[in-house]
């Protein structure tokens, strides 16, 4: 019985050590632990007779195994015996704790003793630090023993690594060393500050509570660690804890009473009794309220003993451009927006305005009474339909009643944007175009204005603005199609040309490669170039390496790149198999998106089959029945018969080119004839940089772009049309980007460029998911694509988080969208800038910035910008906006396949576009100009003659 009672002794003992070896012992501060001095302190007792000792007559021991703490001390013993070995080069074995003389097993005189041993060493320092924190450990000299203890697996291990260290600082070999371990004494606390509270209360009772994604939270954690020697624990959002951090808007008492003095451009961290509160508007502003907290908190305090009270709170205050509004009396911040809806696009304007001007945010609200309101007129209160009795279609009011402000017209398109332009521009003295105040103070007393509704914001477009804009463009061709080669690379310089040879090392002119598919096949590093002779066509596909530059070299212009396999004048022959019919000798295995001649002059339509029932197929263009080239009858037609829904032909008897021309021989009739073969012509590993290349003639994709792409000082042209898919009911669709970026892109620039003729957009970043960031379109010359810019991110994968963020469209000219060869497609929604009405998030306060460019001229709708809510919109600033009014367009007669610009009615979809969300889409209209997103925007009307 005794033998028994003796083991459950040993296992509760046991079971305490490890417990005390993976959580943190350290007493609360309502319940402290008995002090320290209750146990005698430990005084170190050199031992004369110990004056030769070396560190190899020691021997390491730890506690025997239990089945509560299995081999944990083993282990750990082990690895400091390695550690010992490995760093000092002396030899100190590990042994268990028994003590058994009867079977040969002594206490040795010294011994480094390893945790909770049964030595009274061991248990006496214990006694004393009965405090350490996960990472703190002591080294301690008792009794000719060396006592090393922690709480935790890596305390162990610090304190290894601290004990291998002193040896070796120390020069402690296989001599003498009892004086200089004699002196082991150290206690490490892990962490800045001996000591960190708040309010008195230690740290290590307070837990993180947080809005921030996982990863963030493990920073601050880490943080936390690394100040305070604490372990912290996450809290729960949803259950209050008696102490917490607390990081964002969480529903806390403490939180709503901190952000109630908060205005939207105001940060803080403010310590209350029992919590921290870090709170900021957006994110960028929490943000910097964090940053705070870590840097003047956490990492930079002077005393060793930190205890935080009410007196260390931040709050930065913004400096709002107007101290004071008040509105009939009463101050602005007692008032609320009377409007249709919450989301009313002249009720976001006020309330933005008044926020920007004095830091307070107005309500928005749909029903109810309000004693102090400002009433707008979409609103359609009883009070306003009788104040505005005797009002035109074309007049707007702007009255008080009582310490109401009714503005606005019954003009559903022009809305209550010109009431509130002059509301904020005669009376609270804001000239929002400019962004100016007349004063920092406002007093608005009793009004009465009746106004007439002008085009205050849509001019004409004169001859001379239209000749100003082709002069730039014009200007700026020429300096993209003139530029010099200007880059840097730090490796290896190539050289190709049409003169050279593969078996050359193109390591100069002189002994250059000859073609793309050597290019591309060779061992190249990051950091080479290389650099294609300029005036010289080079055919096929390139495959751009990592961290490689491709450029130009020599006189002349740009090399170009063609995915053309050959010039069907000169290559092949024609034949003809039908009346005007001609069949092309060369057979292509993948479809052609476009047949051009004389260096693009003339293109030809491609005829596609719709496959209906998959029995009977007709022109998929006109509608009429088609099944090969027999049913050819128009000039400057070809089909590519593939005779599959696929763009891939299955055997030899399809891939056939037929070209419908009544004027003979297209070899004879034309000079140049190339293919835009099914393929992208350039395909990019990341960190790839394209300058000076003339890229044109290919099916699919242009370029094909990847993370830190940068295409500069290069044209893009005549791209697309080749079959992407066929639907279920047998529609085929047909594609093909300038250059495209898509999915997850980082680091992606297109600048200085002149980019037209493709069939679908000349530049666009595009997917279903993925983080799209440090995207850059700027200095381009973008016209007659389809979409001159696309972009969307479209619902992404739950599993993926998706976004755009930092996307800056700057200093283009963009002009005639859908006026290309691509108008042969058979939908008809063109745009300069194409969005779509995608998901499109961003996060709310990264930048999406379009800014300086001139925007002229589209078949559909100038800009179309959906996005997954207001606060994720893009922003215009400074831009031109140019549209043709409807009707036949005079400078583009053959381009009358759709409706142009309506002169009365801006905000049709036809017209300027949309902005809003993917589920209720917002016509552009002028309750939402000059509000954050639309600042100083020029917009004008091309009249019919």
């Amino acid at each position: 019985m005794k033998r028994i009672l003796c083991i459950i002794l040993v296992m509760i003992c046991s079971a305490m050590l490890i417990t005390a070896c993976g959580t943190n012992p350290s007493p609360s501060p309502e319940a402290p632990t008995s002090s320290p001095e209750a146990t005698p302190e430990i005084t170190p007792s050199p031992s004369p007779e110990a004056a030769k000792v070396a560190l190899s007559d020691y021997c390491i021991i730890y506690p025997e195994p239990t089945l509560i703490s299995g081999s944990l001390y083993q282990t750990l013993a082990r690895d400091f015996s390695f550690s010992i070995k490995s760093k000092v080069g002396i030899n100190v074995e590990a042994y268990e704790d028994i003590i058994d003389e009867a079977n040969g097993y002594f206490e040795e005189k010294y011994e480094i003793l390893v945790g909770n041993t049964n030595r009274a060493e061991s248990a006496q320092v214990i006694a004393q630090y009965t405090d350490l924190r996960r990472l703190d450990f002591v080294i301690k000299f008792v009794n000719d023993k060396i006592v090393v203890y922690a709480v935790s697996e890596e305390g162990y291990n610090l304190a290894f690594d601290a004990f291998s260290q002193f040896c070796i600082d120390n020069n402690i070999s296989s001599g003498d060393c009892y004086s200089t371990l004699s002196s082991l004494d150290t206690l490490s606390r892990y962490g800045k500050y001996d000591s960190f509270a708040i309010n008195g209360v230690s740290i290590e009772n307070f837990k993180l509570v947080t809005t921030l994604p996982e990863e963030r939270n493990e920073e601050l954690l880490n943080d936390l660690l690394e100040a305070t020697g604490y372990d912290i624990a996450l809290g729960d959002n949803g259950t209050a804890t008696e102490y917490e951090i607390i990081i964002g808007y969480i529903n806390r008492s403490e939180q709503y009473q901190v952000s109630s003095t908060l205005r939207d451009l105001d940060w803080t961290v403010s310590v209350t009794d029992k919590k921290i509160v870090i709170l900021g508007a957006t994110n960028k502003l929490l943000n910097l309220a964090i940053d705070s907290f870590v840097n003047d908190y956490l990492k930079n305090r002077t005393e060793k003993d930190v205890n935080l009270t009410s007196s260390d709170s931040t709050t930065f205050r913004h400096t709002y451009p107007m101290s004071s509004i008040t509105l009939l009396g009463s101050d602005v911040s007692e008032y609320v927006i009377y409007a249709s809806k919450s989301n009313d696009t002249a009720a976001n304007a006020i309330q933005e305005h008044i926020n920007n001007l004095t830091g307070i945010k107005l309500k928005i609200v749909t029903s109810g009474v309000y004693e102090k309101a400002i009433v707008l007129g979409n609103a359609r209160t009883q009070q306003f339909m009788e104040l505005s009795t005797s009002l035109n279609d074309d007049e707007y009011l702007i009255k008080t009643v009582g310490s109401k402000i009714y503005l606005g017209s019954l003009n559903d398109y022009h809305g209550d944007g010109p009431a509130i332009y002059k509301f904020f521009e005669d009376y609270i003295g804001y000239d929002i175009r400019n962004n100016k105040i007349a004063s920092e103070t406002a007093s608005v007393t009793d009004i009465e204005f009746y106004g007439d509704i002008d085009y205050y914001l849509t001019q004409i477009a004169t001859k001379e603005l239209l000749d100003e804009i082709d002069e730039a463009a014009e200007e700026r061709k020429q300096a993209i199609l003139n530029s010099v080669t200007n880059v840097t690379y730090t490796g290896t310089a190539y050289f190709v040309s049409n003169d050279g040879n593969d078996e050359n090392d193109g390591l100069t002119p002189e002994t250059a490669w000859a073609t793309l598919q050597k290019v591309s096949s060779a061992d190249l590093k990051k950091g080479d170039a290389v650099f294609f002779n300029r005036g010289d066509i080079f055919r096929g596909g390139l495959g751009a390496a990592k961290g490689v530059t491709y450029s130009a070299y020599g006189e002349g212009e740009k090399p170009r790149i063609y995915g053309s396999p050959f010039d069907g004048a000169t290559h092949g022959y024609w034949e003809e198999v039908a009346p005007n019919v001609y069949k092309y000798s060369e057979r292509f295995e993948g479809d052609i998106g476009l047949i051009s001649m004389n260096n693009s002059e003339y293109v030809a339509l491609k005829i596609l089959r719709h496959y209906g029932d998959h029995k009977n197929t007709t022109n998929y263009v006109t509608g009429k029945p088609f099944s090969s080239y027999l049913d050819m009858n128009e000039d400057m037609t070809f089909w590519h018969d593939l005779g599959q829904a696929s763009n891939k032909a299955y055997n030899s008897n399809y891939g056939w080119v037929y070209l419908y021309s009544t004027e003979g021989n297209p070899a004879d009739r034309f000079y140049n004839i190339e293919f835009n073969t099914f393929g992208n012509i350039i395909g990019c590993n990341s960190d790839v940089t394209l300058d000076n290349l003339c890229i044109m003639y290919g099916g699919c994709h242009g370029i094909a772009a990847s993370d830190g792409t940068t295409l500069q000082n290069s044209v893009v042209a005549w791209i697309g049309g080749s079959i992407q898919n066929y639907d279920d009911n047998g529609r085929p669709t047909r594609y093909g980007n300038g250059i495209e970026a898509w999915g997850s892109v980082n680091n992606y620039t297109v600048k200085d460029c002149y980019i037209y003729q493709c069939y679908d957009a000349g530049i666009t970043h595009q997917g279903y998911g993925g983080i799209m960031q440090n995207i850059n379109y700027c200095g381009n010359l973008l016209e007659y694509n389809i979409y001159n810019i696309e972009y969307f991110l479209g619902f992404p994968d739950p599993y993926m988080e998706s976004r755009m963020e930092n996307v800056y469209i700057t200093d283009n000219i963009m002009r005639y969208a859908g006026y290309g060869w691509g108008m042969q497609r058979p939908d008809n929604y063109a745009g300069n800038l194409q969005g779509w009405g995608h998901w499109n998030f961003k996060e709310y306060d990264a930048d999406f910035i379009i800014k300086d460019n001139i925007i002229l001229g589209s078949a559909y709708h100038l800009v179309a910008a959906g996005t997954w809510d207001d606060g994720c919109n893009p922003t215009f600033i400074d831009n031109i906006f140019i549209q043709d009014e409807r009707g036949a367009n005079t400078q583009h007669s053959d381009a009358t396949m759709w409706d142009k610009a309506d002169p009365e009615y801006w905000a049709h979809m036809k017209s300027f576009g949309f902005i809003g969300t993917d589920t209720e889409y917002k016509s552009f209209d002028y309750n939402a100009f000059d509000t954050q997103y639309f600042r100083n925007n020029e917009f004008y009307i091309i009249y019919n003659e």
